[in-house]
């Protein structure tokens, strides 16, 4: 309401619900409060404004129930947002000691087979591992890798580098088994991690490359994402998680992680669009 010499404008509601600006159509009363008039019809604006917002609100609650009730349930199916893709194994059912081999027989080493069906004993470690800070650019002040995966990881890099690739770093690289029991606890999606014993991590010869500015959901159409995709073969590296293969490595797709198996492997799994848990079933 603004006042002035010659009355006031007053915006109210009419009998129709229809809003009105009036100036100095309204009496005053000669102790300057307003006629009981004027307040009804401030009470009538008041009262459609308390029933217009319970309106919306009860609109919005009907639509987030109905859009809950719609949306997949966990564990529905595979891929990224679900607890994990179908068919795999939750933490208790990891094979106990004694029930499967601990270490698939596909060789060892750079070639060993870890999933979840495949655990990795909890002492299990790489004979020896090396911090990548300063060697590499990573995202924390200590991210190690075994010994062997240093130098190719380190060509890699600087290859996209040299392609025009720049703010890759590594995210993550050797964990324990106790390290990883604690991320898969902390973890709301369990599609993208394994539980303790049963991650690649472990061996020192995983790695997770992300890049400054890209996020994880975003990473995979990135120009960089794809020069990975298409070179890390040649370094010994493959994409260990790829898009059309959860239902066989029990992971949602990750174009971040990298698996070191040496040349001659990573060739052949780039020719033949097959995944390790492949591989050693021909091998």
């Amino acid at each position: 309401m603004e006042h002035g010499k010659r009355g006031y404008w007053e915006c109210y509601a009419d009998n129709d619900g229809n809003n009105v600006i009036s100036f100095g159509q309204r009496e005053v009363r000669s102790d300057g409060r307003r006629s009981s008039e004027s307040r009804r019809a401030r009470m009538r604006m008041r009262q459609r404004i308390l029933t217009g917002a319970a309106l919306a609100a009860l609109a919005v609650a009907i639509a987030l129930i109905a859009s809950k009730a719609a949306a997949p349930q966990p564990g529905a199916e595979g891929g990224a947002g679900s607890p994990q893709p179908s068919g795999v194994p939750s933490e208790t059912d990891i094979p106990k000691k004694g029930e499967t081999e601990t270490i698939a027989d596909i060789g060892d080493g750079r070639t060993v087979l870890v999933n979840a069906w495949h655990p990795l004993p909890k002492d299990y470690a790489p004979a020896a591992i090396t911090d990548l800070m300063e060697i590499v650019a990573i995202s924390d002040v200590s991210v190690c890798a075994a010994d062997e995966v240093v130098s190719p990881l380190t060509k890699m890099i600087n290859g996209a580098e040299e392609a025009g690739h720049t703010g890759l770093f590594v995210t993550s690289g050797y964990r324990t088994y106790d390290e990883q029991r604690r991320i898969y606890k902390e973890s709301a999606d369990k599609s993208y991690v394994q539980p303790a014993g049963c991650s690649e991590h472990q061996t020192g010869l995983a790695v997770d490359i992300m890049k400054l500015g890209v996020n994880m959901e975003s990473f995979g159409d990135d120009p960089a994402s794809e020069w990975l995709y298409e070179n890390s073969w040649r370094y010994g590296f493959i994409v260990r998680y790829p898009q059309d293969k959860s239902e066989i490595t029990g992971i949602s797709y990750e174009p971040w992680h990298f698996r070191y198996v040496g040349k001659e492997v990573a060739k052949l799994c780039h020719e033949k669009n097959i995944c390790l848990e492949e591989y050693a079933e021909v091998d």
